[in-house]
């Protein structure tokens, strides 16, 4: 335990002089982070999120007088 992340996937590479190392492909929900910092979402996600909103507005939570 050295402070790295454990993660799975890797693919081996070689550079042209011979190095050898592996790279990991960004996780499908650090893909998705980086498209919502730049306030681009896919439709399922905005589908997702109106949907969200619409279930919140229908709760009803009780109120509590301390």
């Amino acid at each position: 335990m050295d402070g790295r992340p454990h993660v799975i996937g890797g693919r081996p590479v070689k550079t042209h002089d011979g190095k050898r190392g592996i790279v990991f492909d960004d996780a499908p929900e650090a893909e998705a982070l980086h498209r919502w910092q730049r306030q681009q979402f896919l439709e399922i996600e905005h589908n997702i999120a109106k949907y969200w909103r619409e279930s919140l507005k229908r709760i009803q939570i009780p109120r509590l007088d301390v």
